[in-house]
């Protein structure tokens, strides 16, 4: 069991939309909850980044810590020219 305090505009909100689309606020808050925690994990690993890691990666460096393979130029655009794989 959960119980959370919300903003009376955004109770407002909620209150409108679960009427329009019969849902329940709550239905709507455990989506919130359920389907974007990853939304709320990146907000907070990004303010617990240490200062000394401050400055840019490059392309590469970014994909090689996140451990990714694909290049996601790739993904948006086969006529992409940039190679950032190489």
């Amino acid at each position: 069991m959960l119980t959370i305090r919300l903003d009376p505009e955004i109770e407002k909100r909620l209150r409108a939309l679960g009427k329009k689309n019969r849902r329940t606020k709550t239905f709507y808050a455990r989506v919130v909850i359920i389907e974007h925690p990853e939304d709320m994990e990146a907000v907070y690993l990004a303010e617990e980044r240490p200062a000394t890691l401050a400055g840019t990666l490059s392309m590469k460096e970014m994909r090689n810590a996140l451990g990714l393979q694909v290049c996601f130029f790739i993904l948006l655009s086969p006529f992409c020219s940039h190679s950032p794989c190489t």
